[in-house]
C-alpha cells in the first residue's frame, strides 16, 4: 500500500495518548481502523506498539487482511479463531504460541482435526477448545484429541476442553507439562484419576456432570504429593446431598497443604438434610486447608431456608472474621462476598440480600452475566441497580414478561451490555429495550420453549408473532435500531416442519430486511420430529433453493450442523 501523508486530529496526540486509547480496541480493531491512515499511524504501529500480537479471524474485508497479514504474521503469538471456516491456516504465524477455537455453533470433529493435529500444535504453551464439538455419525471421532494434545513432545501448559473428558484416552500418559487445566468430568472422584496423569498441575477448572461417585473410589488415590494451587469446581447436575458433599470434601482435602484458591459453586442442595452450613463447611472442609488465602462459594438450594437468621449465624465467628470471608442469602442462594463469579442468576433485589456485612453488597464488578428469566417480584428498578451495582454486565437474559414490567428511564442506559437474550413469546418490548435501556447490544437472542410438549399450539403461535413483529410496517420503518446488531439467534421447538417451513423461510428474508449490518443469524431448532425424512433443511442446498435470493448467497455462506441452521458473512465476496 502506498503510504499515506494526510492528517487528522488524532495526530496531535501524543504516543501515549494513542496507547491508552489502543488499550480499549482489539488487535483487530486498531489495525482495521489506523493501519495505512497515514505514514505516522503505520510507524506507531509497526514499531512501537508492543501489543499487537493477538489476532482474530476476520469475519469480512479480507481483502484488507490479505495485505495486512504479511506485514504483522511474524509478531502474531495469540490467535482466536471464531470461524472455523475462515481459510486461515497455523502455518500463517510462525510465532505463534495461544490458539483459542471460539466458534457461535458446534463445529465436526472432523473439521477440528487438521488443526489438532497440525505440527504447529507441539509449539503452542496455550489451546482453549471452547467451541461445542459434534460427531457426524461415530461418537468416537473426537477420540484423537486427548492423545494428541498429551502427548510428550507438545509443549502446552495451558488446556480448555469443554466436551466431557474421557479418561480411559489418558491410559499410561504421564503429561509432566500441563499446569493449568479447564475441563468438564463425569464426576468428583474423576478429579483424582485425572491429576494422576498431570502430576505438575497448578489449576485445575472442573465442571462436574453429576456428583455421584462410588463411596470408595477416592479411597484408593493418595495426591498429597501434587501441589495444586488453584481448584475451581461447578457440578452441573444433580442434587447434592450430605454424603455427596462429604465425598466432594475428601476430594479437595487431597490438597489440603497447597490449594492457595479455593472457589465451589454446586448446583441443588438438598435442604431438608439440614446439613450444609458455616459449621458443617468447617470441619468437613476448611479447618484442614492450611495455606488456603482465597474462598469462594455459591450454593443454590433445592428449597428457600426457612431459619435464615440461624443459618447465617453459622458463618459469624471468629473462624470467619479473622479470613473476611462474608456470606450472603438471597432467596434460594448461598454466597460469599464479594460476589466473585461471572454469571448470575435470580437477582431480584440488593435489598433482598440478607449478609452479616451489608458493605459487601455495593458493587458487583465480576459479574458479566445475569439471568432473570426464572425470577419472580423482580424490583421495578433493576435496571437502575444493574447500572449502580454491575458496571462490567455484558449479557442479561430476561423473560418477555419481566422485559414488559421493568421501569424504563431513558437516562438510565446499560452501556456496557452487548448480549441480550428474551426468552418467551411477547415480543412488543424488544425494540423500546434495544434503544433505551441496551443500546450498544450486539448479539440478540429470541428463544421460546414450551413447558409441555402437547402445547405445539403455543409453538405455531411463537412463529407467528416472529413473523408478525418483524414484518409489521412500524418495525420496517424503523429499521435504524436494529443497526448495532451484529448477531442473532433464535432459538425454538420445531413439533410440525409445516410450520417451520411455513414461517422460517419468510423470517429469514425479513431479518436480512431488517438487521442491515448482521454478521451472523442463526437457527436454533428443538425437534419433536422422529421421522428422519422430514427433518426441516437436512441439505443446505434446499434453504437456499427456496430462499429463491441471490442477495443473501452471494453475501452469507450457508452452514448446518446438528440442529442449528447458520449464515454467516463471507470474508470472500
Amino acid at each position: 500500500m502506498p503510504e499515506k501523508t494526510s492528517l487528522t486530529l488524532l495526530d496531535h496526540l501524543p504516543t501515549e495518548i494513542l496507547f491508552d486509547i489502543f488499550d480499549y480496541l482489539s488487535c483487530n480493531d486498531i489495525l482495521y481502523g489506523f493501519y495505512n491512515l497515514n505514514e505516522k499511524f503505520n510507524r506507531i504501529l509497526l514499531k512501537h506498539y508492543p501489543h499487537l500480537n493477538s489476532l482474530e479471524t476476520p469475519n469480512n474485508d479480507f481483502c484488507f487482511w490479505q495485505t495486512i497479514l504479511p506485514i504483522i504474521q511474524l509478531r502474531v503469538e495469540h490467535v482466536t479463531i471464531t470461524n472455523i471456516d475462515s481459510g486461515l491456516t497455523l502455518n500463517a504465524f510462525p510465532n505463534l504460541k495461544s490458539l483459542v477455537i471460539s466458534t457461535a455453533v458446534p463445529i465436526y470433529s472432523d473439521e477440528l482435526k487438521p488443526i489438532i493435529e497440525d505440527e504447529k500444535i507441539r509449539q503452542l504453551t496455550t489451546l482453549k477448545l471452547r467451541s461445542e464439538i459434534l460427531s457426524r455419525a461415530d461418537l468416537n471421532e473426537t477420540s484423537y484429541i486427548i492423545p494428541t494434545i498429551f502427548h510428550h513432545a507438545n509443549s502446552i501448559e495451558t488446556f480448555e476442553f469443554l466436551l466431557t473428558f474421557d479418561l480411559h484416552r489418558l491410559e499410561k500418559v504421564i503429561n509432566v507439562t500441563i499446569q493449568s487445566l479447564t475441563v468438564k468430568l463425569r464426576n468428583s472422584a474423576s478429579i483424582l484419576t485425572l491429576i494422576t496423569h498431570m502430576p505438575n498441575l497448578r489449576y485445575l477448572n472442573a465442571v462436574l456432570h453429576s456428583m455421584f461417585t462410588h463411596p470408595s473410589r477416592e479411597e484408593t488415590v493418595n495426591l498429597t504429593h501434587v501441589q495444586l494451587r488453584t481448584l475451581l469446581i461447578t457440578s452441573e447436575n444433580g442434587s447434592i446431598n450430605k454424603q455427596s458433599f462429604a465425598r466432594l470434601s475428601n476430594t479437595i482435602k487431597q490438597f489440603a497443604t497447597s490449594l492457595i484458591r479455593l472457589s465451589v459453586k454446586l448446583s441443588s442442595i438438598i435442604s431438608t438434610d439440614n446439613e450444609f452450613d458455616g459449621v458443617i463447611l468447617r470441619s468437613q472442609l476448611l479447618n484442614s486447608m492450611t495455606q488456603l488465602k482465597v474462598f469462594h462459594l455459591f450454593v443454590t438450594f433445592d428449597e428457600e431456608p426457612t431459619e435464615i437468621s440461624t443459618l447465617l449465624s453459622t458463618f459469624q465467628n471468629k473462624f470467619w472474621y479473622d479470613r473476611r470471608w462474608t456470606v450472603g442469602i438471597h432467596g434460594k442462594h448461598l454466597f460469599t462476598l464479594p460476589f466473585h463469579f461471572k454469571e448470575l442468576n435470580c437477582f431480584t433485589d440488593v435489598d433482598q440480600i440478607k449478609s452479616s456485612n451489608s458493605k459487601m453488597l455495593s458493587t458487583w464488578p465480576y459479574v458479566t452475566s445475569i439471568d432473570l428469566s426464572q425470577c419472580n417480584n423482580l424490583d421495578v428498578n433493576l435496571i437502575k441497580q444493574l447500572k449502580s451495582n454491575m458496571p462490567n454486565l455484558t449479557t442479561i437474559i430476561l423473560s418477555a414478561e419481566s422485559m414488559n414490567n421493568l421501569v424504563i428511564d431513558e437516562t438510565m442506559t446499560l452501556d456496557n451490555v452487548s448480549t441480550i437474550h428474551c426468552k418467551g413469546e411477547y415480543l412488543q418490548n424488544i425494540k423500546q429495550w434495544l434503544v433505551k435501556v441496551v443500546p450498544n447490544t450486539k448479539k440478540l437472542v429470541l428463544s421460546y420453549r414450551p413447558q409441555f410438549a402437547t402445547s405445539s399450539l403455543n409453538r405455531t403461535v411463537y412463529l407467528h408473532k416472529l413473523d408478525a413483529y418483524f414484518r409489521g410496517p412500524q418495525t420496517i420503518r424503523n429499521y435504524t435500531y436494529f443497526l448495532n446488531i451484529q448477531h442473532v439467534d433464535v432459538k425454538f421447538t420445531v413439533d410440525d416442519a409445516e410450520d417451520f417451513y411455513r414461517h422460517v423461510l419468510r423470517l429469514i428474508r425479513e431479518f436480512f430486511e431488517m438487521f442491515k449490518n448482521l454478521n451472523s443469524f442463526t437457527f436454533e431448532f428443538y425437534q419433536n420430529i422422529f421421522d428422519m425424512n422430514n427433518i426441516p433443511f437436512r441439505e443446505p442446498s434446499e434453504l437456499v433453493k427456496l430462499l429463491n435470493m441471490d442477495r443473501i448467497s452471494q453475501k452469507y455462506r450457508l452452514k448446518r450442523v446438528d440442529n442449528y441452521i447458520q449464515f454467516i458473512k463471507k470474508t470472500r465476496v
